[in-house]
């Protein structure tokens, strides 16, 4: 029963996941009854020091309501207090044993609009000086007097066990609170931004409440004095031009987040996360770089073992096949310059002209694996691009009647008899080559042919993989001895692989992009204010935006994706138009797009300083428009430069409610020779990096010549690049022009977020993306007050989880069922450093604390030595 209600509020947590925070604050009546309380505060009890602060918006004065307070008795009690309006009275009650307080008289409070108020108590001052007032960041040093007389409050706050309350009496709006243990000067008082944990004087912080979570409680972001409503509601904040929630973007791709490169606490420090998963062809269909690649069987059959190897897949003879779509072999505008095809294979007969793998359009444009003459063993290799080519290995000692390893790697580039590799068992096969000249196409066909296995063959496959790139002898012999476990570079790579483990789908392709979007939605389980949206980008993207009719299937793709995937919205990426005509059918496309596109959809276009004239019509159909104020060239990096881009954008049209700025987190070459260096590597080379430098010099690899001919050096170079000082000084300039937001390129290439030389952590400093755990017992509570749910029980998922994570002396390993196998922990590098065996076990607590902070891959292995592989921080 229990697990069943945790699915039900996951569901309902999978719905508040849909947009951005929005940012909220409690209305109050104005009656007694109409009020927040949340307990007793013990932390304000008998202490020297602490700090109020809050927006507080006043529908009406009322004298004596308070904004906060906690009351035991007149002479012992803590409170903000509106006194008589004639004077704009704000009391301020420090009372221990006598009602003592101090009163600011015209104050700069303004009815009917948002006011940013701090009291800061200091019971050490001396006489005059424990309270300070500070009214929309300025201090109030005037009009303040104390009840004494002799300008002193009381030492210490009292002891009670009064509830802490909000609202009392009060008509009017609070929003964004926050309690410290410390008496706050004006240099500690950031009024235009949230905090999160990263905060200098996070420790200092007793309470937070942002306002913001969608449940009848009022969730503590920092400890657990959540409040109660009585008589008062959360209200959308919409007229507060000084504090607003501002958009965080930026990209992720597959390969840099599957090889560990980006930390779950990263991600988790944006908004609006832009998965590049997929690029349009010239028709408007789409494709991915790791389609998914289901195969459709004809004579063909599952075996759930056979001559030692569990879960194969049997072909027949003529008419066998396993059709796996069209994707595989190409990208979305020509053909592959490399690739890789791996398996094991049994031969039941040797059926010439049969093929292990091919991808077919005619005699001048294909790829294929076929057996050749059964007399000399042969294996050819066809790749045929405008002129029938082919490789031939003789004698390839491959034989029937039992497994042999086949691989097949092609890198178009290189030079004469060195483009292809056949491996038979681990080894590289002789080859000789149709022409005299040893050389073939530069690339694949660009053909839109289903890639097939097994067509005609008599025999087993089993294990089978095709990679985006040319592996190296080491790595076929690795795919020969282990399955595939995607956490390495050279692993994300792989476009396809198919394990036959699954008797239910045995033709299931195991390696797709939607795994990876499964991925950051785990990611991003128990959280809220942020959205995954799919980013589209390249491709044959010119063709398809010349014809309505190519148009419109591009738009009905791309919502089918986002409708049948959950996505929140789509970002379009097409660099760049270079004609009138070419921004006239772009901003056509937007228009379909948008037409088509479901209402929720959060839509955007990347666009760039010198390349941005899509229509007014174009501009008005879109939430957004990012623009890319970087790179290439260093031109594009200083301060300067980035304050007259938002200037020519909102003059071309761009409203600023729409406008996001982009920031670099990467470096380019001084000299504009076009070669980039991430601000990873530059922090890596320079770990004590100033934070205000812009400039850095660095060894680069310089190279000259093209493909066979092609050179490469080491050569010291200036980097221009933006440190942490600079993004704070952008940021804070789209945040002061009251824009929407900043997008920054990309989250791989920063350091982690731990690091004190994020740039990340910089810009969330001054605009912080407001992505926050949601507490589970929040939700409970709108539903059913019987009904209790632990943080301790994790997110529902189909393989296994950990909890918590981050982690840091324990962590718990959950699987969907009892089962036997083994656990094992590596570093990014793929170095074991740990295993545990289970027996019949549901879940497994492991001890963390001798590990080093950082990221870890844990792998679960069960009894057949079938692997799924999750991500662990350790703090």
């Amino acid at each position: 029963m229990k697990k069943v209600l945790l699915i039900a509020c996951l569901l309902m947590i999978n719905q508040l996941l849909k947009s951005q925070t929005i940012n909220q604050s409690i209305s109050f009546s104005g009656t007694s009854n109409s009020l927040a309380s949340f307990g007793n505060i013990n932390e304000l009890n008998g202490v020297n020091q602490f700090s109020f602060e809050a927006w507080v918006y006043i529908n009406q004065w009322n004298e004596n309501s308070y904004i906060f307070r906690k009351t035991a008795s007149t002479a012992s009690r803590i409170d903000l207090q509106l006194g008589p309006i004639a004077t704009k009275r704000l009391y301020f009650h420090v009372a221990n044993g006598a009602n003592t307080y101090a009163a600011l008289d015209n104050s700069a409070i303004n009815l009917g609009q948002w006011n940013h108020i701090v009291m800061a108590y200091d019971g050490t001052k001396s006489a005059y000086n424990r309270i300070r007032i500070y009214i929309n960041g300025t201090q109030a040093t005037t009009g303040i007097w104390y009840s004494s007389g002799n300008g002193l409050l009381a030492a210490t706050t009292p002891v009670t066990t009064a509830d802490f309350e909000l609202g009392k009496n009060f008509n009017g709006k609070i929003d964004e609170v926050r309690l410290w243990n410390y008496a706050l000067t004006a240099s500690d008082i950031d009024r235009k931004n949230t905090i999160n944990k990263y905060h200098p004087l996070y420790a200092n912080l007793i309470s937070y409440w942002k306002m913001d979570k969608n449940a009848t409680s009022v969730i503590n972001t920092k400890n657990n004095y959540n409040g109660t409503l009585s008589s008062a509601s959360f209200s959308p904040v919409t007229d507060n031009n000084t504090f607003k929630y501002k958009i965080v973007s930026s990209y992720i791709r597959s390969n840099f987040y599957e090889s560990g490169q980006i930390s779950e606490e990263y991600i988790r420090n944006n908004n609006d996360i832009i998965y590049m998963a997929t690029s349009p062809y010239a028709n408007g269909d789409l494709f991915f770089d790791f389609p998914v690649n289901d195969g459709v069987l004809n004579n063909a059959a599952y075996m759930s073992n056979f001559d030692s190897r569990n879960g194969v897949m049997d072909f027949l003879g003529i008419g066998a096949s396993m059709n796996c779509g069209r994707d595989l072999l190409n990208k979305a505008n020509g053909g592959a310059a490399t690739f890789s095809f791996a398996s094991w294979v049994y031969i039941d007969q040797w059926v010439e002209n049969s093929s292990i793998f091919r991808k077919y359009e005619s005699a001048t444009k294909n790829f294929d694996l076929q057996l050749g003459a059964a007399a000399t063993n042969q294996l050819i290799f066809h790749l045929s691009n405008g002129t029938a080519n082919y490789i031939t290995a003789y004698n390839s000692g491959i034989a029937t009647g039992g497994w042999h390893h086949v691989a097949v790697t092609y890198s178009g580039n290189t030079c004469a008899y060195q483009q292809v590799k056949i491996y038979v068992d681990g080894l590289a096969v002789p080859i000789s080559y149709k022409n005299g000249d040893g050389l073939l196409s530069t690339t694949g066909p660009f053909i839109r042919s289903n890639f097939e296995l097994g067509v005609n063959f008599d025999g087993k496959l089993d294990e089978t993989s095709v990679s985006q790139i040319s592996l190296s002898s080491g790595e076929i012999n690795a795919l020969m001895n282990n399955q595939i476990v995607v956490d390495t570079w050279n692993e994300t790579k792989t476009a396809a692989y198919w394990k036959y483990d699954d008797a239910s789908k045995p033709a299931k392709d195991s390696r797709t992009w939607i795994s990876v979007l499964e991925d950051l939605k785990q990611t991003m389980t128990g959280y809220d204010g942020v959205e995954i949206r799919l980013g589209i980008i390249g491709g044959d993207w010119k063709t398809m935006i010349k014809t309505e009719t190519a148009r419109i299937n591009f738009a009905n793709k791309v919502k089918n994706i986002v409708e049948t995937y959950g996505f929140d919205g789509v970002d379009l990426d097409f660099e760049w138009c270079a004609t009138t005509q070419e921004w006239s059918d772009y901003s056509a496309t937007i228009l379909t797009l948008n037409s088509i596109l479901g209402p929720t959809s959060n839509f955007s276009v990347t666009l760039h300083p010198l390349y941005y004239k899509i229509s007014p019509a174009a501009i008005a159909a879109l939430d957004y428009v990012s623009i890319q104020s970087y790179g290439p060239s260093p031109d594009r990096y200083p301060y300067n430069e980035f304050v007259n881009n938002v200037d020519a954008m909102l003059a071309y049209g761009f409203p600023a409610q729409k406008l996001i700025m982009g920031l670099p987190f990467y470096g380019v070459t001084t000299d504009n020779s076009k070669i980039t260096v991430s601000y990873k590597g530059i922090v890596n080379k320079f770990p004590s990096l100033d934070p205000i430098s812009d400039q850095a010099t660095m060894d680069v690899n310089v190279t000259t010549g093209n493909g066979c001919g092609a050179t490469s050096q080491l050569q010291s170079k200036s980097i221009t690049y933006n440190g942490q000082q600079t993004i704070i000084n952008k940021t804070k300039y789209v945040r002061d022009r009251e824009l929407a937001g900043v997008m920054y390129w990309d989250m791989a290439t920063d350091v982690d977020y731990t690091n004190q030389l994020s740039l990340l952590r910089a810009l969330n400093s001054i605009m912080n993306a407001n992505v926050q755990e949601f507490p589970l017992e929040a939700l409970t509570n709108q539903n059913s007050n019987s009904l209790k749910l632990e943080h301790s029980i994790p997110p529902v998922h189909s393989d296994f989880w950990l909890y918590p994570n981050p982690a840091k002396n324990v962590f718990t390993v959950a699987l969907p069922t009892e089962q036997k196998g083994n656990i094992k922990i590596f570093s990014l590098t793929g170095q074991q450093l740990f295993s545990h065996p289970i027996s019949n076990q549901e879940k497994v607590s492991i001890n963390s604390s001798n590990f080093k902070p950082g990221v870890y891959i844990i792998k679960f292995f069960d009894e057949k030595g079938n692997s799924k592989t999750t991500k662990l921080m350790i703090e």
